[in-house]
């Protein structure tokens, strides 16, 4: 049983819009407003970056003993493989995709009886699925976590580096909260009040923030201070009713030199603090510790989670939050 436009539709998560494309059918995880806003500044490395599918899924019951599906992969982000996980029953059974070709395929067997699956797509790149089936006679059943999680952040939001990706921290975090997960983050990025203007996600129940790494390695102080109230501001009063959680940078290896914004990057969390103290709807975590300051929970020693990193990350972060949401 091969499935229609509609049934793809109907079992995607994490998705602004779903779109019928000559080779398939695509999917779409920022709008086309934020997509916009970087051409706008002729940055067309971020506007590829927003076609990837971080935080996109398929998710559905179904009593099919198989499944299989071909991709086609475009540009999103700087890293040349892209992997899925099929989970079942919250437990990975699968994890295939390619390292750096532009089609993918995976065939997949199931347990007997209904099941629930879920295909976490790749963070680092755009998908364009071209077939997907189950059993001749198989049931369907779309399915929706009880919450909502919109995630802004810069390149470790993104994904950057996980392997598996329903390990990177936000797809975690979404799974501790039973909540489907809006991800906006963007590699390199910096706090962009825009972004948040373009947005379309009405009522979520969380929003995270978890930029400031990238603000304290390329910005003034003038520009920090200006960009963060503002991205604050503009939080605050889109989702007044969220529980909102700013996450001060995590640990990074180059953390001792100096930068334009001469302040020592721990400061970020006290800057943090002060900028969000008249909103109540917010809490402040300081992402130091989040992650063992060692290098070998880093893909690139120095920067970027490795899944076991991330993993920490979303289980710490969690610790810090749930007694106060």
């Amino acid at each position: 049983m091969k499935l229609s436009f509609e049934q793809l539709k109907s079992i995607a998560r994490g998705v602004d819009r779903v779109e019928k494309v000559a080779d398939g059918v695509q999917f779409f995880r920022m709008t086309e407003a934020q997509k916009a806003y970087y051409l706008q500044y002729n940055n067309r490395e971020n506007a590829n970056k927003t076609d990837s599918t971080s935080g996109v899924k398929l998710a559905f019951y179904t009593d099919s003993e198989n499944l299989k599906f071909s991709v086609k992969l475009t540009d999103g982000s700087s890293r040349l493989y892209a992997y899925f996980d099929v989970c079942e029953n919250g437990a990975i059974i699968a994890h295939g995709g390619s390292d750096k070709e532009n089609e993918a395929q995976m065939e997949v067997k199931l347990l007997s009886g209904k099941s629930l699956v879920e295909i976490y797509f790749p963070w680092s790149k755009g998908v364009i699925m071209t077939s997907f089936e189950l059993d001749d006679g198989a049931t369907l059943t779309p399915y929706a976590r009880s919450k909502t999680l919109v995630a802004y952040g810069d390149s470790i939001t993104h994904g950057y580096d996980a392997t598996y990706p329903s390990l990177s921290y936000v797809n975690r975090l979404g799974n501790l909260l039973d909540a489907d997960v809006h991800n906006r983050g963007i590699g390199g990025s910096t706090f962009s009040p825009e972004l948040v203007k373009r947005d379309n996600i009405e009522n979520p129940d969380f929003v995270t923030i978890a930029y400031g790494t990238n603000d304290w390695s390329m910005c003034t102080m003038e520009k920090f201070e200006a960009d963060c109230r503002a991205f604050f501001k503009i939080i605050h009063g889109r989702y007044p009713n969220a529980h909102v959680i700013a996450i001060a940078p995590i640990w990074r290896g180059d953390s001792e030199r100096e930068t334009a914004m001469a302040r020592p990057i721990s400061d970020v969390y006290k800057l943090f603090c002060e900028y969000t103290k008249d909103y109540d709807n917010f809490t402040v975590v300081d992402g130091w510790n989040l992650i063992p300051h060692l290098p070998a929970f880093f893909h690139d020693q120095i920067l970027h989670p490795n899944d076991q990193g991330f993993s920490l990350y979303a289980e710490n972060l969690y610790k810090a939050i749930k007694d106060k949401i």
